[in-house]
């Protein structure tokens, strides 16, 4: 990105969560510990003795959990704001609509919190009601599955190839069963309520008594509605919530529509990242200029911050970080610590005396296993001729597969695998022709002419 970009704030809903997720935060950033403070507090404010209180321990029912992420993504969000990476727009996924409202500025913290607590306490009770299956198919190929059984229908429509269906388990179990037998990677989400569907019917209704009235105003800070993906310019009402639990999320259309208005630094404000993937696949679909800041898996939220800040840094947005209240750190020069390098095997060496179709597939199977160790949601059976791009390969990603492959043929040309139209068949004739013409290699070996013998 040559120019300045914006900054949209993705807030994630169920799954973001992690037993250790504020540990260590409070103690070093202190912006986020007064927010995580006042968040908790306005949570027992709504439901005294019946909220998560971090003091308790870590989440463990489902109620608490989805208050526990809540919590943590107001004092994310309050952290990078104060860090000078405040969001010039903000889109929430389920849950995370809330956080996206109450940054925004939306809803007040106290309203925000009791609108959590009562969706969180419904939720709670749903869960017996089934569950969620995450399948890697857009959403039109889900539609047309031939296997969807009755009570089934699409939860979230999360990317490109990323779709959620909810239902009743035994349905969501004959339909895993189906997508196994075809080879389409799924998984079944067993915890998780079947939000966002008609078995929710009952259950909005009641949010809509929990929750009247609701006091909220314009946001600030634009939002895109993931129940209906453009810019908020309607009413964030008691019915916006209600509808809300019970639609289906769009967030491909939504991180579409907010992604399309120019260069962008995508920042997943979450405890733990769950739709980094979506959120690659769509930008590498549409080619958009735009690039996400998140943390590793399993990161604490301070380490979390740092990557983020990290990343924005790189990407043309300096944090405002550290101030001049907290000098630089001054750090000893590294040692340097001579390792010997490890030499990997000639692949050409590898394939010597295999009959040409099992070279083939050797080839064939390390280049789709590198692929899909870069790629950001499981290949699927006809990825073999979908370009790189849109597999979710950036520039830089496909630069590493370029190089991870020279590794073990080290004549390969330089371009190999760099072209985002390149495809795992490209790369693949392109290594076997490669390994077969090296400089002084003997050629293959052929079969003796037919005929009759000239021998005297």
């Amino acid at each position: 990105m040559r120019t300045r970009p914006r900054i949209v704030y993705v807030f994630g809903g169920h799954g973001a969560d992690h037993p250790a997720m504020a540990t260590g935060t409070t103690r070093t950033v202190t912006e986020f510990a007064a927010a995580l403070e006042q968040a908790c507090a306005a949570l027992d404010a709504a439901a005294p003795g019946q909220a998560w209180n971090p003091a308790e321990g870590a989440p463990a029912s489902y109620a608490h959990r989805q208050q526990a992420t809540w919590a943590h993504q107001i004092a994310m969000a309050a952290a990078l704001t104060a860090w000078g990476l405040a969001p010039d727009t903000v889109i929430g996924h389920s849950l995370g609509e809330v956080a996206a409202a109450h940054t925004a500025g939306a809803l007040p913290l106290a309203e925000a919190a009791r609108l959590v607590t009562a969706r969180s306490a419904l939720l709670h009770e749903a869960q017996a009601l089934g569950c969620l299956l995450a399948i890697g198919l857009s959403e039109e190929e889900v539609k047309q599955l031939p296997g969807m059984p009755a009570g089934a229908e699409i939860a979230c429509i999360n990317g490109p190839a990323t779709t959620v269906v909810a239902g009743p388990a035994t349905a969501l179990e004959s339909l895993a069963g189906h997508l196994e037998a075809t080879g389409v990677w799924h998984r079944m989400i067993g915890d998780a309520p079947p939000a966002h569907s008609r078995l929710l019917a009952d259950h909005q209704d009641r949010l809509l008594a929990h929750i009247t009235p609701l006091r909220w105003r314009r946001p600030r800070v634009p939002m895109v509605s993931t129940v209906f993906p453009r810019e908020v310019g309607f009413d964030l009402d008691e019915a916006y919530w209600q509808a809300q639990l019970r639609e289906p999320v769009d967030f491909y259309a939504a991180l579409a529509e907010a992604l399309h208005a120019g260069p962008t630094l995508v920042v997943e404000v979450s405890p733990r990242p769950v739709l980094s993937a979506p959120i690659t696949q769509t930008i590498a679909r549409h080619g958009l200029p735009a690039a996400l800041a998140t943390a590793p898996a399993g990161a604490d939220a301070h380490t979390a911050l740092l990557h983020i800040a990290a990343t924005a840094y790189t990407r043309g947005r300096a944090p405002a970080w550290p101030t001049p209240r907290t000098p630089h750190t001054r750090l000893p020069l590294p040692r340097w610590h001579h390792q010997p390098r490890q030499e990997v095997p000639d692949l050409a060496d590898d394939l010597a005396g295999l009959a040409a179709d099992e070279r083939r597939a050797r080839l064939a199977g390390l280049v789709r296993a590198m692929v899909a160790e870069a790629a950001p949601l499981p290949l699927r059976p006809g990825d073999d001729t979908t370009p790189l791009e849109r597999l979710g390969l950036g520039s830089h990603d496909r630069i590493l597969l370029r190089a991870r492959l020279a590794q073990r043929a080290p004549a390969l040309p330089a371009h190999a695998g760099t072209d985002p139209a390149t495809t795992i068949t490209d790369l693949t004739d392109l290594l076997e022709k490669t390994v077969t013409t090296q400089p002084g290699r003997e050629p293959e070996p052929t079969a003796p002419p037919q005929g009759p013998s000239t021998a005297r």
